[in-house]
């Protein structure tokens, strides 16, 4: 199955990168070019090269940007991130990128599979956190990856992630460090359907933008649709005058069933906003923000507020003074009968005839009783 790249033909068997790779089937294709299964006859093993697009190719100074791009990405050693060999440019050839082949199918491809176009938070968990370990990564070294989605996300024989396609990546971003290339000129470059408004608009590269196009996977591979639907054309339009609908609610439109824990809708949607500064600001930020308990995002519970003041009850206030009268009037009359010494010369009563004798040296407290004195 031939293929042309510009003015010139590529087909299995032929030899390229000066007779070193025999190509064996194309793999797929994207905006810069087709990605072809080839024999690196030197190691002895399959790699899977991608051949740029006549307009990189043949272009000195976008072919510069380019190598820059991929030194910067031939950096990037990590487990989930799928390896650049070197990019190679021979008389008569159209330029290509040798990288690491994976076999294995793209989350795109996996999506299509699943029984309701969906899927689970389960099945999805492990494959985020790898995900969002491999960003953090590239991240951290300079590196933005500019076209994330699920084509770009290989998972292998093991069912580990592999991201792919760092070839359109953009180096020197925010606390990278690294050499400006072509593709941090204002030049749109990626896959509409998951570009952040500020990428659209061709401004430089910055980290959230991988954040944006990590938000809209995950809400694709929830929902089974991208958080906008409009022609490529006009998605610059809609991200301006449009709001994406909630997951639980596009979920409710197309009539599918999927449990998605309250944190992870809510971390997807804040990913997905329109203002760069108010969606998570790293990859490690997005995981947290992914594990975060599921209670924590919801009110307190009754039983862990501070318990209400019980009402008073008139009634039963006006009882236990009456009985506490009772008792010291009690005592009192017990302690003035049966106290050593002489007695008072008086005896005092109340008016229901209650014989009442105060404490020496106190004041009588209860004014309520009407207290008489008598002769003893």
């Amino acid at each position: 199955m031939a293929s042309s790249l510009g003015n010139a033909t590529i087909a299995p068997g032929q030899k390229v990168g000066a007779g070193r790779f025999t190509l064996i089937r194309p793999l797929g294709a994207g905006g810069m070019g087709q990605v072809w299964l080839a024999q690196d006859e030197e190691l002895s093993k399959e790699v899977a090269l991608k051949f740029l697009s006549a307009e990189v190719s043949n272009n000195p100074e976008a072919l510069r940007g380019m190598r820059n791009e991929v030194a910067k990405a031939q950096a990037l050693t990590h487990i989930n991130i799928v390896r650049i060999n070197d990019l190679q440019k021979h008389q008569g050839e159209t330029a290509f990128i040798s990288m690491e082949y994976v076999a294995g199918k793209s989350l795109h491809e996996l999506l299509a599979e699943q029984p309701q176009g969906v899927f689970t938070w389960e099945t999805l968990h492990p494959w985020a956190q790898q995900l969002c370990d491999a960003l953090a990564h590239a991240h951290s070294q300079g590196v933005v990856h500019r076209d994330l989605k699920p084509a770009n996300l290989l998972v292998d024989a093991t069912g580990k992630i592999k991201l792919v396609d760092f070839g359109i990546a953009a180096t020197g971003v925010k606390g990278g460090g690294g050499t400006t290339g072509l593709t941090e000129r204002r030049r749109v470059i990626g896959t509409p359907w998951y570009m952040s408004p500020q990428q659209l608009d061709g401004q430089p590269p910055e980290v959230t933008d991988d954040v944006y196009a990590l938000g809209a996977t995950l809400y694709q591979l929830l929902t089974g649709e991208t958080p906008y639907t409009a022609h490529p054309g006009a998605m610059k339009a809609i991200l301006e005058t449009e709001t994406v609908k909630s997951i639980p609610e596009r979920l409710r439109e197309l009539k599918v069933t999927n449990e998605i824990p309250s944190q992870v809708v809510a971390a997807v949607m804040e990913c997905l906003a329109k203002n760069a500064t108010e969606r998570p600001q790293s990859a490690r930020e997005i995981w947290e923000r992914l594990e975060k308990p599921e209670e924590s995002m919801t009110e307190p519970e009754e039983e862990n507020e501070p318990l209400p003041a019980r009402p008073r009850n008139p009634a039963l206030l006006l009882a236990g003074g009456v009985a506490l009268l009772a008792v010291l009037a009690i005592v009192g009359w017990y302690w003035g009968m049966h106290r050593p010494g002489p007695r008072l010369g008086k005896r005092w009563t109340n008016s229901l005839g209650m014989p009442f004798v105060p404490v020496p040296g106190t004041k009588v407290l209860f004014c309520i009783w009407d207290v008489r004195v008598q002769d003893y």
